[in-house]
């Protein structure tokens, strides 16, 4: 097979990650798991190079490894994982972990986390969105969960849909995001 010889070459700890993006851009769905496997025998120390790699893969293994990478102990691991989470299409189980992550010690993931969140659209997203926005103390993550609440309601035919979800998140929201809330509409 075509892509036989680079899988080989994911085992040399110093092409690795160059390896496992050239496999991303070709796309050849058969390298997520030598790339997954890599990663879990610790194949490889550049973590960030591997997140851009899978999450090009967008599948369901390459899913649940980033999802793993949301618990890694360095918050800037936890962060690349959140924004390449938000790259997918709607998943459910992606936006109950970036959701969690909302909740993170550390204000780069709360952020990543947020455009993550934001980034999935839909719907779905718009009441993590608001509880983010009504919750957070960072002016940072408030500002994207703002943008993010923003876009999520104009993609819906009808904007009165967003009048009482917004209403809801007012009542336990600082008067900072109330009035961001309120711009909204």
């Amino acid at each position: 097979n075509t892509i036989d010889p680079l899988i080989a070459l994911l085992k040399r700890q110093e092409l690795a990650v160059d390896t496992a993006k050239a496999l991303a851009a070709i796309g050849d769905l058969r390298a997520v798991n030598p790339i997954v496997e890599l990663v879990e025998l610790g194949g490889t120390q550049d973590i960030p190079g591997i997140i851009s790699a899978l999450a090009a893969f967008r599948t369901r293994s390459s899913t649940l490894q980033l999802v793993k990478f949301l618990g890694h102990g360095d918050p800037t691991i936890r962060a690349e994982a959140a924004l390449a989470l938000g790259l997918f299409t709607h998943d459910e189980d992606v936006q109950l972990a970036l959701f969690e992550m909302l909740g993170d010690p550390d204000e780069a993931v709360q952020l990543a986390a947020v455009e993550g969140v934001a980034s999935l659209g839909g719907s779905d997203a718009l009441p993590d969105l608001l509880t983010a926005l009504a919750t957070t103390r960072s002016a940072g993550t408030r500002a994207a969960a703002r943008r993010g609440v923003a876009t999520a309601c104009a993609r819906f035919d009808d904007k009165s849909a967003c009048v009482a979800p917004i209403a809801m998140a007012m009542r336990k929201a600082s008067p900072d995001a109330r009035r961001d809330l309120l711009d909204i509409l």
